[in-house]
């Protein structure tokens, strides 16, 4: 199974757990977002809807097309470190 147990092993032991600060963009496309993300997979307004019920793909006749662009800017500045 495992070609090097020997190191696998330690590594699972002594490796602590990674901490990050992160964000989480729920929002799909912009009528989600006036709806307040409720009743997304229940109205089906768009292709995007498929990510929350594939369903719905059922209700769409024809080609349908959505774009969607996120921007992000984040900003970090490090002045002073206090370890305790």
């Amino acid at each position: 199974m495992l070609k090097h147990p020997v190191t696998v092993i330690p590594v699972i032991l002594f490796s602590s757990s990674a901490m990050s600060a992160s964000f989480y963009l729920n929002e799909k496309y912009s009528t989600g977002i006036g709806r307040a993300n409720s009743g997304e997979a229940a109205v089906a307004d768009g292709p995007t809807v498929l990510a929350h019920n594939p369903a719905a793909i059922t209700r769409f006749d024809g080609l349908l097309i959505s774009t969607n662009l996120t921007l992000t800017s984040q900003q970090l500045d490090i002045e002073s470190v206090e370890i305790n």
